[in-house]
């Protein structure tokens, strides 16, 4: 016996479409699986209040897409994500009633007693299967309080990968983290998901970078480190469109088997992208076993999310703008008119998430040695 997991990217429609947004082939692929897995993107909620402490948009998911998924065979739903609590517990509240009522699987997010923790264990065609939802920390994340969605580096995690190693035949991992829009994931992301393949799990399957990264073998096990968005729609446009799913086939004594389906968004609708999509994602395979090439990459992007992104942020956190005469006087207006105080909250966000922080330490790292301070 065996058993096959299809696993999609980001989902998020900001707005309900009113129409089948599958295309019949993908209907077709999916039904040849027996879970059917997406990350939902932010809560189901239609009517709320959205957390204006949160950094960065408040988003939220139709009732009627959500559903129409569902309609299609999809049965678990991610919800380890820095977008789910986005409108606070009332936000999972809603998402977390919405899924019971429709009798469809979830892991990730709760609003008491540390119930995001839990793992899913199925048994699906005689094959056990322990699934883990995580994110690294952000808005929502559950790293001291007891609400919101499960955290990646959170003790509980090594224990729920040991017992899960002990009580099923395989253990998936979904984790949301990573840096938005980079082809390759960072060495740090690498080596956390190696670690979690060395406790006991067998699959990771990544999101949160927004487009497709690469994907590698590791002591048999397999990583997809991002898969990049599924369906992302925000102020009526389709972001990133070219993404892939990723079927897998889990069976007792033989090595893990997957299949890579490319998909893009063509008329708002997800179609199976039979385009050389699939050739881009094997080059960023092939960067990962390129340790020079890998490093050379990751290095220059660092130092240029520092300079043009990171770097012009802090000088906002506190007040300062470099840049023309148009920009300092939005900051003036800002600063000495409304009276804008340091943005606590913006540098909290900064250096407690880790993907931002762990840019920026590589990346001023490369300055002083440059500088041959260190």
């Amino acid at each position: 016996m065996s058993c096959k997991v299809f696993f999609t990217g980001d989902f998020l429609v900001t707005k309900n479409l009113n129409k089948e947004f599958l295309s019949n082939k993908l209907k077709e692929k999916i039904n040849e699986n027996d879970i059917v897995c997406c990350n939902l993107e932010g809560p189901i909620i239609e009517e709320g209040i959205p957390k204006k402490e949160k950094v960065g948009p408040n988003i939220s998911n139709g009732i009627e897409n959500t559903k129409y998924l569902i309609q299609n065979n999809f049965n678990l739903f991610c919800l380890a994500n820095n977008h789910i609590y986005d409108y606070g517990k009332k936000g999972i509240e809603n998402t977390l009633r919405f899924l019971d009522k429709n009798n469809v699987n979830y892991i990730g997010a709760s609003v008491d007693n540390y119930n995001m923790y839990k793992r899913l264990d199925l048994i699906v065609n005689k094959e056990k299967i322990g699934i883990i939802n995580i994110a690294e920390n952000g808005f929502g994340a559950a790293v001291e309080e007891n609400y919101g969605y499960a955290y990646m580096l959170n003790d509980h995690i090594e224990n729920l990968i040991k017992e899960s190693k002990q009580n099923n035949d395989f253990t998936i991992i979904i984790c949301h983290a990573g840096a938005e829009q980079w082809e390759i994931p960072l060495p740090e992301i690498r080596k956390l998901y190696k670690q979690f393949i060395d406790i006991g799990a067998d699959v990771i399957i990544g999101h949160h970078p927004h487009v497709p990264q690469g994907y590698e073998i590791y002591k048999e096990r397999v990583i997809f480190y991002s898969l990049g968005n599924f369906m992302f729609n925000m102020k009526d446009e389709f972001l990133y469109k070219h993404t892939y799913c990723v079927s897998i086939k889990l069976e007792k004594t033989k090595k893990i088997q997957f299949e890579i389906i490319p998909t893009c968004i063509i008329n708002e609708k997800v179609e199976i992208d039979n385009s050389d999509k699939v050739k881009e994602i094997e080059r960023r395979t092939k960067i990962l076993n390129n340790d020079k090439a890998y490093m050379e990459l990751i290095n220059s992007y660092c130092l240029e999310y520092y300079n043009n992104i990171y770097k012009k942020l802090y000088y906002k956190v506190a007040g300062i703008y470099k840049g023309g005469i148009k920009e300092k006087a939005k900051q003036f207006i800002k600063k000495y008119i409304l009276m804008e105080k340091f943005q606590d909250k913006v540098l909290y966000h900064n250096l407690n998430i880790e993907t931002h922080y762990w840019i920026v330490r590589r990346a001023t790292r490369l300055l002083m040695k440059e500088r041959d301070i260190l």
